[in-house]
């Protein structure tokens, strides 16, 4: 798979894969990452904590294994077959953070984070406003490489979708104070 940030080897996620618009949770040990310098990615190779037993039917319905032309026996050590996914295919790997609030408004926040974040990137927020819950899908809009703290990255982040309770929650929250 590829990914903008790098993982150590041997590192176990959760996360889940999107197969034809299917998705299934999936545990995955990361084997190997190799730097794609010029497209400023990694290539991780993992190999999945449990077999996809739902997905693979998925992978394998139309696949036919490439022939292999050679004139020396290759030894497959595989445990499993290597199949490409059909597209669109993703795997999510959620990743967590805490982060510094330092300012929210009904349509969006301000925070610093331990992690750089570009403008494009989304997420979820999830926090407490007073002694009640509050959840929202964000999509950063801008990063910057400073934050009040060093070793902090600032982030501008718009409210993209928030659902009734955190909106109400919001609302009371920030009282007379509506931008």
């Amino acid at each position: 798979m590829e990914s903008p940030v790098p993982m150590l080897p041997g590192t176990r996620a959760n996360g889940r894969v999107a197969i034809n618009g299917q998705l299934r949770d999936v545990r995955a040990i990361v084997r190997r990452v190799a730097p794609d310098v010029a497209h400023r990615r990694y290539q991780v190779a993992v190999e999945w904590g449990q077999p996809l037993a739902e997905a693979d039917t998925l992978l394998t319905a139309d696949h036919v294994p490439p022939r292999r032309e050679s004139t020396r026996s290759v030894v497959d050590r595989r445990r499993a077959a290597r199949v490409t996914p059909p597209s669109p295919s993703e795997i999510q790997w959620p990743t967590w953070s805490t982060i510094e609030l330092i300012d929210i408004s009904t349509t969006g926040v301000l925070f610093a984070a331990p992690v750089a974040m570009t403008a494009g990137e989304t997420g979820q927020l999830r926090m407490r406003l007073g002694d009640r819950a509050f959840t929202a899908d964000v999509v950063v809009r801008r990063g910057n490489s400073t934050g009040p703290k060093a070793g902090s990255y600032r982030a501008g982040a718009e409210f993209t979708s928030l659902d009734e309770p955190s909106r109400l929650t919001l609302d009371d929250f920030l009282g007379g104070q509506r931008e």
